[in-house]
């Protein structure tokens, strides 16, 4: 299959988990805030263990009454992560450091008896403030088949300042809640005011469920709470549907980093580029895979031109990799002007 890249185009991002976290990155945002760039993850070690370890564990958890050994669930670890570049330099970053030790919010409680996670954080960066959003997520109950949750969704605003490579939190604040199961909210500022998307999808888990894309317009951020009103964006992808996304603007144009399943497959992502009409209305989401690797949410950027993509992978092997799962942050880059070519040409 042509991508844009191949693995040797990549580098290994050194990211590290906050203490007592098994290393393993995912959902990665991007942002640059002068001449410092920052990210957004949120980790997810999912890794696997012998059999006989996991029955012997479960063993000493019912003799012990529970007291033993809970149940290693990853999205109680999927809690969001804010990180800066540590110096390279004049090249592009490959090594952060976390600029609060702790999550940015800690994992929900199970209100409704049954797992609730963070998950899909991401950020932008206006005048000197720094906006983070993160999803958590409750599910509510199963259906009657015991396969599929109901879903009961909050998307929180988290906002400050960066002073001497540390975040200067200013505030914490819920903007809605909704039964939808929305997915990989995104934010950012275009053409003078806010805009705020979201995927209602199930695509990754069954290879075909895809609602729609959804946006909301505001002169504030103040303007997404309670009840945003979303407008439909029309999705134009013949063989990818997607699944996770984010946001970055060039040349007065507003483009997407779309994790796709293909049709028919799940659980496995592509990594496309999109590009949305001026007007806002569509999402042209080109057919060439920026790249062919086991991928999950992830983001980029231009600066000076360059075309700087950092790529979150599942299940693949890097040398030098600490991650317990395969799961990590990569970075390549190449002039965007050669991407679009190429692109465009097929």
């Amino acid at each position: 299959m042509k991508t844009i890249f191949h693995k040797t185009d990549f580098e290994l991002c050194n990211i590290p988990v906050p203490q007592g976290y098994k290393q393993s990155q995912t959902h990665v945002g991007v942002a640059v805030f002068k001449g410092d760039f920052l990210l957004t993850t949120s980790p997810y070690p999912a890794y696997s263990r012998p059999l006989w370890m996991v029955y012997l564990k479960a063993i000493i958890r019912k003799i012990s009454g529970e007291k033993l050994f809970k149940p290693f669930i990853a999205e109680q670890w999927e809690n969001p992560c804010l990180y800066i570049s540590v110096d390279s330099g004049e090249g592009v970053p490959i090594s952060f450091q976390l600029l609060q030790k702790t999550p940015l919010m800690p994992p929900p409680e199970s209100y409704y008896g049954f797992p609730a996670y963070n998950s899909d954080p991401d950020l932008c960066v206006v005048d000197e403030t720094l906006h983070v959003l993160n999803r958590t997520v409750f599910r509510v109950e199963k259906s009657q088949k015991g396969k599929q949750y109901k879903y009961f969704t909050q998307l929180f605003h988290i906002y400050g300042s960066i002073d001497n490579k540390r975040f200067k939190y200013r505030g914490t604040e819920l903007l809605f809640e909704t039964e939808r199961n929305i997915v990989s909210p995104c934010i950012t500022q275009y053409n003078g005011e806010y805009l705020l998307t979201e995927l209602e999808t199930n695509s990754y888990n069954d290879g075909e469920s895809f609602t729609g894309l959804f946006m909301a317009r505001s002169s504030s951020i103040d303007g997404f709470k309670y009840n945003p009103r979303w407008e439909s964006v029309n999705v134009v992808s013949k063989g990818y549907l997607p699944w996770h996304m984010s946001l970055f603007q060039y040349d007065n144009v507003l483009y997407a980093i779309v994790a796709c399943v293909k049709r028919g497959e799940s659980h496995r992502c592509w990594q496309m580029l999109g590009k949305f009409s001026n007007d806002l209305t569509s999402l042209f989401i080109y057919q060439i895979p920026l790249t062919d690797l086991n991928s999950y949410r992830s983001a980029a950027l231009v600066k000076d031109g360059i075309f700087i993509l950092y790529n979150a992978v599942v299940k693949e092997s890097f040398k030098g990799s600490k991650s317990v799962d395969g799961r990590d942050i990569i970075m390549a880059k190449m002039p965007f002007e050669h991407i679009i070519d190429a692109i465009e040409r097929e």
